[in-house]
């Protein structure tokens, strides 16, 4: 179901999803279609409002829906639901801040805020967390300030080298939004270890933001001109 929704002069467009329940008792059917049209919205989506109960956790269905987010490139914020039904608020929040970076420490980029569904507390400040990231996965850099900043990533720590052979990035460009895309050249493939492409991807977050943007880093080999 779509809404269109109008707050402070802007206009959006809410795509409402039955959500994915994991209780049992849930007729087969009836919760495929659920599933199948939540995972529709997700790919149409500019930003995904992931919301997860404070008072259960992160679950294996939250961590698939986080995963299938994150495969189809949709910026997305994490939201715990509930907050009103928490007493020490400030040790919940370190207790879920610490199950996400066990669980899923790689997300740390996906902005976080509670909301109270009874008093409503800071649920329409959604909105602005909305604005600020889909601003962020519309973030689009130069190739000249690519390969600038790749100099700079190279300098401070180089590619890793094998039985003598060094990988080597020739040029790097960004190349779309949504996934937001970056394809660095290289002589080699297979001398890249992931944690060093893990590593660029942190460089590139700590440099430009991409707040709540999932980043993929593609290596393509610069094939040689035959003579």
């Amino acid at each position: 179901i779509d809404v269109d929704f109008r707050w402070k002069g802007n206009e959006y467009v809410l795509i409402d999803t039955a959500g994915m329940r994991r209780k049992a008792g849930i007729k087969a059917a009836v919760e495929h279609y659920s599933v199948v049209r939540s995972l529709r919205a997700v790919r149409r989506a500019d930003v995904c409002l992931i919301m997860v109960e404070a008072t259960e956790g992160l679950t294996e269905q939250d961590k698939r829906v986080i995963g299938y987010t994150m495969e189809q490139g949709t910026a997305f914020i994490l939201v715990w639901t509930k907050w009103d039904l928490v007493e020490n608020k400030a040790k919940r929040f370190k207790q879920l801040a610490d199950e996400l970076d066990l669980k899923m420490g790689y997300i740390q980029y996906a902005p976080q805020l509670t909301i109270s569904n009874v008093t409503r507390k800071r649920l329409f400040s959604v909105f602005d967390y909305v604005d600020r990231v889909a601003l962020e996965a519309r973030k689009r850099i130069s190739t000249a300030e690519v390969n600038k900043f790749m100099e700079q990533v190279r300098a401070k720590h180089n590619p890793p080298s094998q039985k003598g052979k060094h990988a080597k990035i020739l040029y790097a460009a960004q190349t779309g939004t949504k996934p937001t895309e970056f394809v660095l050249f290289v002589n080699q493939k297979r001398l890249f270890h992931f944690s060093y492409v893990r590593f660029i991807e942190n460089q590139l977050r700590a440099a430009y933001g991409f707040e709540g943007v999932p980043i993929r880093i593609e290596l393509r080999e610069e094939t040689k001109k035959k003579s």
